[in-house]
Formats: structure tokens, sequence, C-alpha cells
């Protein structure tokens, strides 16, 4: 077996630890570069699903079950402005149109929801 001189072990040793740290910013860069790149796959699905019908019901429906998809998620709407500000809830998935409106409180709900059934 061949011995390694103190000094020369220490100096070993220290690369060692650099091409460790190296190794793991390379690996925090990669999960970067894995979190954009499914980030880029979702907007490039959802915008594919958007040009898919003219139809602005059928498209915003399509756009909902892929961005839900994509985000491993169950439920989830779209609201569109109406030209007075209110916002209506348009398509919807995973729960009732009325979810957002509490029945028990005497208050008006905020929202005009007009919801579409899927």
């Amino acid at each position: 077996m061949v011995e390694i001189p103190d000094e020369e072990y220490l100096k070993l040793q220290a690369r060692l630890e650099e091409l460790e740290v190296i190794a793991m910013k390379s690996r925090q860069v990669e999960e970067e570069i894995n979190r954009r790149n499914r980030e880029l796959s979702t907007l490039y699905k959802i915008e594919r699903a958007a040009a898919q019908s003219l139809n602005m019901e059928v498209m915003l429906k399509k756009v909902l079950e892929t961005t839900l998809e994509a985000l491993e998620i169950e439920a989830g709407g779209i609201y569109l402005r109406e030209p007075n500000g209110d916002m209506r809830l348009q398509v919807y998935h995973g729960f009732s149109g009325n979810f957002f409106c509490n029945s028990s409180e005497q208050t008006q709900c905020p929202w005009q929801v007009q919801c579409h059934r899927q």
C-alpha cells in the first residue's frame, strides 16, 4: 500500500470537498432546469388546448382540463370579467358552482356566478 504524505492528503481531501460542492450545485441547477422545462411544457399544453377550438366554452373547458391535469389538482375554475367589472365563473370542474358563495351569509355573493355545467 502506498502511503500519502499528510500535506498531499489534505490537498486531496480539500479537492474532494470542492468537487462535492460542485456536484451539489450541478444537481441544483439540473433540478431548476427540469422545473422550468415542466413549466414550459405545461404552458405549451395549455396553449395547444386553447388553439383547438374557436368556440369559447369548448376552448375554456379544454384549457381548464389541461391545466388541472398539468398541475395535478382535482378542482378549479375559470372566471371571465364582464364589461361591468363583475366576475363570472365560466367553467369549473371538481366542485359545485356555489362553492364560492356561502349561502348562510346575508350578503350577496361578490361575483355574478353564472356557471356552465361540464
